[in-house]
């Protein structure tokens, strides 16, 4: 969570935004059912990537908690033992409506370096499941981008910026030329 002003008044881990550094490979729960982490529990895909070691301390009134981190040893982690300790069984991530919204929160970071594709399937989840509210037309005209063609598009769009970049330091460290 790095908008800390969208999250309203739920307690964060690091609580002033700044993240911590830290990395884990962990496993996970799905404590309800829900749309959003459906395909990993149907799966069997209990592994999640935390980046930033951070954690929502306590769940909105009237929220549902879909994923917390186990008390299992990480699989992988870039933290200090005592904050391993604190990291475990913590909440990841709530999905909760308030004040008009109906928003999932996240801990982590679901586009770190762009490269954690397993994540993106948490982010595009969520999305759709925002836009199932009410009645959809099969056919038609529709009116402008869904926010979900959005999100997507510039997830795309930065993806390709990244590997561009990636390129031309590769080829500017062996002294090649770049064309692109």
């Amino acid at each position: 969570m790095k908008d800390f002003k969208l999250a309203g008044n739920i307690s964060f881990t690091p609580s002033d935004g700044d993240w911590l550094g830290y990395d884990a490979l962990g496993t996970v729960e799905f404590p309800k059912d829900d749309i959003i982490t459906a395909t990993y529990k149907n799966e069997g895909d209990y592994l999640m990537y935390g980046y930033g070691g951070g954690y929502i301390k306590k769940a909105p009134k009237g929220s549902k908690v879909l994923i917390k981190t186990t008390d299992d040893p990480l699989v992988e982690g870039f933290m200090p033992s005592d904050y391993i300790k604190e990291y475990q069984g913590k909440i990841q991530a709530v999905d909760y409506q308030r004040d008009g919204r109906n928003v999932a929160l996240f801990a982590n970071t679901l586009t770190n370096k762009a490269h954690q594709q397993d994540d993106y399937r948490y982010l595009t989840a969520a999305v759709y499941s925002k836009q199932l509210d009410g009645d959809f037309s099969a056919s038609g005209a529709r009116q402008g981008a869904s926010p979900a063609v959005v999100v997507v598009g510039v997830l795309v769009v930065a993806g390709v910026a990244y590997l561009v970049v990636r390129n031309r330091k590769a080829k500017d460290a062996a002294g090649e030329k770049s064309e692109d």
